[in-house]
């Protein structure tokens, strides 16, 4: 594992986010990048098969990651934005909040 520029963490007992996990690099002569051992293996495997180097798609699946996390808070933040009565034509705001109790789609209830 060392040999690939990765050094191994121990298995987390008490897991308190169950979000992703964001992995930090030590810089030793050059970068190493601290995992866990079962996400090693299944790294190495998909490196071979892909037929790429296991940091370069270790880099990868961090980006990755970064962006389906912000990604993930951008859906978030607009599922609980509340429309703008203003910015509404006259015949969507007349008919939206006319009809707003019976709205069989409505996720708040």
């Amino acid at each position: 594992m060392e040999e690939n520029i990765f050094c191994y963490i121990q298995p987390r007992v008490k897991v308190q986010r169950k979000d992703y996990l964001h992995y930090s690099r030590k810089r030793k002569d050059m970068f190493i990048y601290a995992v866990h051992a079962d996400y090693h293996v299944l790294l190495q495997a998909c490196a071979k098969v892909a037929q790429v180097k296991v940091g370069i798609l270790h880099i990868d699946v961090l980006n990755l990651e970064k962006r389906l996390q912000r990604l993930e808070e951008r859906i978030d933040s607009s599922l609980h934005h509340e429309p703008d009565r203003n910015d509404l034509c006259d015949f969507c705001k007349d008919e939206t909040w006319r009809n707003a109790e019976d709205d069989p789609t409505d996720l708040n209830s």
